[in-house]
């Protein structure tokens, strides 16, 4: 009752100095469609979104948003921790809650602290420059971002802005609680039974990460540069230990860790005769990282990364027509759910919208993947994605949205072929 009653009188003076309250309420269920049985989605996807955003003159703006929910994190020591699970009461998670003040003291500084998103890349959905906020896998089928504690020091001279952050706090990833990011069944297949699995998170013991951004335009092209030192988000297996537990079966103890890394980020973005054309890329710089395989016969190392740096990146174009159809398309190289430039796979995104009466949207998604170390024939995949928005008021909105993945041979789609799925989702915007 606490969690619930604490918003409510946070809100409550903003309410009576008339600042403005903005916010919804969004009702999502799903359903996964596994060997063409129909199957509930046991995670609450249910929010409650509010926001305060005022500015009290040209030089303070503050912001201040939370979300209400079933589930959060709990004590992180393995991977079910970082899972969103159904419970019994609201959870209240502060989301982006600054203050940023500009040209106080100083001229053309901007000062901005607290729990901050950052917003680096100018791609669609997909950023590989984008490394200072974790990503939200909770819902894998809605990409999103969490946001960090931090600090921002800005200096600002039109069209240039120079930026160092200071994150006191690594955050990790949110994973999915149907999705297996990680899968043991290549080993039941070398024919090493598993009887149990304990799995086991090493957190980073300096937690600290620093970055550091320019922007800047040169003629009618907007670029960056930025830079960043701390943590992948993603964790990393450093051991997986079999003991032998009962006759031909093994105990499996797996402990991860999130590796160091720099990543060196860039993108430029134009207009050319009402067509927006986006360039981004990340060069990420990881140690030499192994992983140890250790079972009763011996140990055996698992490269990781190589120690050298390899480059994610992304390019696309779009346009939107007079008779309300709109066109994407992007290629990528590789996406936020891999890591490793040899696990880095071939993308064509591409996406279609039609506005109809003003009301209604019609979207199509469609994803094809393939990796140019094999033979593309056999290793190949796609994600097919259709849905519908009805606008029913100017407040209340309704999403029909269904999602088929297949795929085949060394692709990411592959491990994902099982969880076609069909959603609805209503919002109320006040």
């Amino acid at each position: 009752m606490k969690k619930l009653i604490f918003p409510l009188f946070f809100f409550i003076p903003f309410y009576l100095f008339g600042i403005d309250i903005v916010g919804d309420v969004k009702l999502t269920k799903s359903w996964y469609i596994i060997k063409d049985n129909w199957s509930p989605d046991n995670d609450a996807f249910n929010t409650l979104d509010i926001t305060v955003n005022d500015s009290a003159d040209d030089n303070i703006k503050f912001k201040a948003g939370f979300q209400l929910r079933y589930y959060d994190y709990e004590n992180i020591t393995n991977t079910d921790n970082l899972k969103y699970t159904e419970s019994d009461s609201f959870i209240l998670i502060p989301k982006e809650i600054w203050l940023e003040i500009y040209d106080i003291p100083f001229e053309n500084i901007s000062f901005k602290v607290g729990k901050q998103l950052f917003e680096w890349g100018t791609a669609d959905g997909i950023h590989p420059a984008s490394v200072l906020n974790p990503d939200d896998f909770s819902n894998p089928f809605v990409l999103s971002k969490i946001p960090v504690w931090a600090a921002d020091l800005s200096y600002i001279l039109d069209p240039v802005k120079i930026s160092g952050i200071w994150i006191p706090q690594f955050s990790p990833a949110r994973l999915p609680g149907y999705f297996k990011l990680f899968d043991y069944s290549s080993f039941q297949q070398q024919g090493i039974l598993i009887s149990g699995i304990k799995e086991n998170i090493k957190m980073p013991v300096y937690r600290e990460e620093f970055a550091a951004h320019i922007d800047f335009s040169l003629d009618c092209i907007d670029f960056s540069l930025g830079y960043f030192k701390g943590y992948d988000y993603i964790m990393s297996a450093e051991n997986l230990i079999y003991t032998m537990d009962t006759f031909n079966k093994f105990f499996l103890n797996a402990v991860y860790t999130y590796p160091e890394l720099k990543v060196y980020t860039f993108d430029a973005a134009t207009s050319i005769a009402g067509a927006g054309f986006w360039f981004e890329a990340g060069i990420y710089d990881y140690n030499k990282e192994s992983m140890s395989i250790i079972t009763p016969s011996g140990k055996e190392q698992v490269e990781l990364f190589s120690g050298k740096p390899y480059a994610s990146y992304i390019f696309g174009s779009d346009y939107s027509f007079e008779n309300g159809f709109y066109l994407n398309i992007q290629y990528s190289y590789g996406l936020g759910y891999t890591r490793g430039e040899n696990n880095l796979t071939d993308y064509i995104l591409l996406l279609n919208k039609y506005t109809l009466f003003d009301i209604a949207t019609v979207e199509l998604m469609n994803t094809f993947e393939w990796n140019r170390r094999v033979n593309i024939k056999n290793n190949y995949g796609y994600m097919l994605s259709q849905s519908l928005n009805i606008e029913l008021t100017d407040n209340f909105s309704l999403d029909i949205i269904m999602t088929e993945i297949d795929g085949y041979g060394k692709v990411l789609f592959k491990n994902w072929k099982e969880y076609d799925n069909f959603t609805f989702e209503f919002k109320y915007s006040f």
